[in-house]
């Protein structure tokens, strides 16, 4: 556990070891992180988790409660949450969009955009096709600076953003879904970092049937194969026993998403900053995991999107 309430952590490296201790970081968070994050720990950043007053330190009883097996709530607000009967984390998106459009917004879809410009009049002209008076990116930092990089001036910073991809490795199993969630796996040894038994949090009709996911990270500008992660990835899943008998798969799918998890570089707050700077300067709001280049699940992302509404709405009503 932390020395004190005063002490502070240089790295994310000093962070698990003075936070938690020699033990916990040797059995679990330095393996476990090493495998996610695939980075020497001494070269991240320690911000993103340690702000004081974002998380309480461990706090000695329920933590010997939990040793104990004794029942232990631990984060009230991840032990008790709401999740969509149908159609996944998905469904609060495509209600958002249903709504958006209810409420007349034109949607233009299949448009990778190429060109973004500025105008005599101070509108940004996107792809020489739509001019808008108003710009909110959602797009990874890098690739709007690459978008705006007319002199070629914005490359170098661009290229300081570091990440990780994620494969996904889908698994539909003719078998009942154990009672269980998501599961972290630190061993080096087996390829992915993390399971999770969606069906858990969407049973199936047929409860004899489930299905699970596997996380697999891999450094940006690595090559991906994705065939080739699957069938490790199958492998794994039957050593550690999550798949017994491969008659029990019913199909599996595989998926790479390019941006999988920014990376806190020590220099993180620097580049970040510089390029919000920029993209201020142009008028430009920028918001979302990778449009503000913060590791950010949906809750914050949701906050920080309203946060902005909020913050257009009074400069609208001020000026």
């Amino acid at each position: 556990m932390a020395k004190n309430k005063d002490w502070k952590p240089e790295t994310f490296l000093d962070w698990i070891t003075g936070f938690f201790g020699d033990y916990m970081a040797d059995e679990y968070l330095i393996p476990y992180n090493k495998k996610i994050w695939k980075r020497p720990l001494e070269k991240m950043a320690v911000d993103w988790v340690f702000t004081p007053g974002r998380l309480p330190f461990p706090d000695l009883e329920a933590m010997i409660k939990s040793a104990a097996g004794i029942p232990n709530i631990g984060y009230e607000e991840q032990a008790h949450f709401y999740y969509p009967k149908r159609g996944g984390i998905q469904s609060l998106y495509n209600s958002l969009f249903d709504k958006v459009i209810s409420d007349g917004a034109e949607i233009v879809d299949n448009e990778r955009i190429t060109n973004i410009d500025r105008l005599s009049n101070g509108n940004f002209s996107i792809n020489g096709k739509i001019e808008a008076r108003n710009l909110v990116n959602t797009i990874p930092l890098p690739e709007i600076l690459s978008l705006m990089d007319k002199q070629g001036q914005n490359g170098n910073l661009a290229s300081k953003f570091d990440y990780n991809s994620v494969v996904i490795v889908g698994v539909a199993l003719n078998s009942k879904t154990p009672e269980q969630i998501a599961i972290y796996i630190p061993h080096p040894n087996i390829t992915f970092h993390r399971y999770t038994w969606m069906s858990s949090l969407i049973p199936p009709s047929d409860s004899n049937k489930s299905n699970l996911i596997a996380e697999i990270t891999v450094p940006k500008g690595e090559t991906i194969d994705p065939n080739r992660v699957e069938l490790e990835t199958m492998k794994k899943l039957a050593d550690i026993g999550v798949i017994e008998d491969e008659n029990d798969i019913i199909f599996t799918k595989t998926w790479v998403n390019k941006y999988g998890y920014p990376i806190y570089t020590l220099d993180h707050n620097y580049v970040r900053n510089e390029a919000m700077n920029i993209l201020k300067e142009n008028n430009i709001i920028s918001v979302g995991r990778w449009g503000s280049w913060h590791y950010w699940n949906t809750d914050m992302i949701y906050r920080a999107v309203s946060d902005v509404e909020r913050l257009e709405v009074d400069r609208r009503w001020n000026h």
